[in-house]
């Protein structure tokens, strides 16, 4: 436990953060945070600088609030964030990790991560369209895709490719660039209506060259505030302006989110990111890798993609552990020593897939026995579904080719490498195998 160990409200609440986060995170942007109560439903945060109250604002307000709701009694807590002058320390400079963007008029931007750039996003058959799709965006502003909406679980990416949109709009000499959090949005209309500044705050959304929105599914519910997104977004629709927006699922998955908003979010392209394929957390391994000057060898980055599979921000974590590993404990970065290092994080990640569990789900798929799977029948009833299952099996297990093919009928590793590049290739060119494959990993999932 890092946080503080007293009784306080203030170490409750770190306390209930350190949990949510993950460990670098914590000490990056809670470390030097205090809380104190200053009324009924009324929570300061001190921070150490404006860079820090903006990230916090609208990376972590979520975050945040659900601490304070679940260690005290209030269940809707006005939260009041200060620069704590006894604290003080300067903002980031350029030559920080975290820079603070200057993003023309709209002071509260979120922070630009200099990695988060195009060059350094690996690509593979699970984000490929999404980052297409972004690149034309922030080539091209406000015409082939217009809005842009990328859906997918936590750390595929979505943040990595709407922060490279904004750092090319950046170059371009953008002068409004809106781009926050949904929660920030939402905290930020609040704030107009009690102030009675609402015009204010229609002038600063409306008025963008565009608009670049985090975590939409956060609009769930909220009435108001989809009212006024719902204007927000035909304003800048109609000056034929980039909309860009994210969230963990598609429009049609957010639950309390009218219908004119849903048909507005799905008139332009609607792209999912999917947890990596296991060569491509090999390449985002090496390529990152190298980033820190430090080249993995093949072997141990084989052996971490098949035991990380589906957050890339877990893969960037690992890596960070062999860093250490390397440059502060002076160990090789050899199998045994990789082990060691991550052996936390590996037990997290233990395989939980294995050949029975997606065989069973693809008998319940494709509706075909188990009998047909391992026999000689070459017939397309039964091959695609073969290959589908051998396919799955090498991103899911850490079966070898050969180890495969003696599943599937004793079968050779050429034959298993040829089913696996057959259905690789038809993920990206064929719908319905895509459709297939998608709906067997939800199953085995």
């Amino acid at each position: 436990m890092i946080g503080r160990a007293d009784g306080s409200l203030d170490a409750a609440i770190h306390r209930e953060i350190e949990q949510q986060l993950d460990e670098q995170s914590y000490l990056t942007w809670f470390q030097r945070v205090r809380f104190e109560q200053l009324g009924p439903d009324r929570i300061a945060v001190y921070v150490p600088n404006r860079f820090h109250l903006t990230y916090l604002r609208h990376r972590h307000f979520q975050t945040l609030g659900d601490a304070i709701e679940a260690v005290s009694d209030l269940e809707e807590p006005r939260i009041e964030f200060r620069v704590d002058r006894a604290e003080e320390s300067p903002a980031p400079s350029e030559d920080d990790e975290f820079p603070a963007a200057d993003l023309g008029e709209l002071p509260e931007a979120i922070p630009l991560n200099p990695n988060y750039m195009f060059e350094h996003f690996v690509t593979g058959p699970s984000n490929r369209l999404a980052h297409a799709a972004a690149v034309a965006v922030a080539n091209a502003p406000g015409t082939t895709y217009n809005p842009l909406f990328i859906h997918g679980p936590v750390g595929l990416g979505k943040t990595h490719l709407m922060q490279a949109v904004a750092h090319v709009y950046k170059s371009k000499g953008f002068k409004k660039i809106v781009y926050i959090s949904c929660a920030a949005f939402t905290n930020d209309f609040i704030h107009a209506v009690e102030r009675n500044e609402t015009d204010r705050f229609r002038q600063k959304y409306r008025q963008a060259d565009a608009l670049l929105i985090d975590d939409v599914q956060f609009l769930a519910s909220k009435e108001r505030t989809q009212e006024e997104f719902f204007h927000t977004f035909n304003s800048i629709y109609n000056e034929q302006k980039q909309i860009f927006l994210t969230s963990d699922c598609s429009p049609a998955e957010i639950e309390g989110l009218g219908e004119r908003l849903e048909s507005r979010f799905k008139l332009g392209l609607v792209a999912d990111l999917g947890p990596p394929t296991f060569e491509t957390r090999v390449a985002i391994l090496k390529r990152k890798g190298r980033t820190l000057n430090m080249e993995i060898p093949n072997d141990v980055a084989e052996f971490v993609g098949r035991r990380i599979r589906d957050n890339v921000r877990e893969i960037e974590g690992a890596l960070m552990r062999l860093h250490t590993l390397v440059s502060i404990e002076r160990r090789p970065l050899d199998l045994p020593n990789v082990e060691h290092s991550l052996a936390d994080i590996l037990d997290e990640h233990q395989p939980r897939i294995d050949m029975p569990r997606i065989q069973q789900a693809i008998l319940d798929h494709y509706d075909v026995k188990a009998s047909d799977l391992h026999s000689k029948k070459r017939s397309r009833s039964i091959v695609v579904p073969r290959q589908v299952a051998m396919f799955l099996a090498r991103r899911h297990t850490s079966l070898s080719l050969g180890e495969i093919g003696d599943y599937f009928g004793g079968r050779d590793h050429s034959t298993v490498l040829h089913s696996i590049d057959k259905i690789t290739k038809a993920v990206d060119t064929d719908p319905r195998i895509k459709s297939a494959v998608d709906a067997v990993e939800r199953s085995i999932r």
